[in-house]
């Protein structure tokens, strides 16, 4: 059984499901200045420079790395 889901959230960003059989396949996240996107758990992150980063960002504690106006992170994978 596929089920494919969008809702648009009050911020004004657009979230995207995928389910196959009951398990997230694909699921993403767009906003104006970032978003996300999950493939099978695993994923990628990016927001843009103009934001100012996360406390974790700024310790060290999360690594990103900048391309032109957007920075990029690795998501840890989710068990579900």
């Amino acid at each position: 059984m596929i089920k494919y889901k969008v809702r648009e959230l009050a911020s004004g960003s657009t979230k995207t499901t995928l389910r196959l059989f009951g398990t997230i396949c694909w699921a993403c996240l767009r906003a104006k200045n970032s978003g996300w996107f999950r493939l099978f758990g695993v994923g990628i992150t990016w927001v843009d420079s103009s934001v100012k980063p996360m406390f974790s960002e700024r310790i060290g504690e999360r690594k990103k790395i900048t391309i032109r106006n957007y920075r990029y992170g690795y998501l840890k994978p989710c068990v579900q």
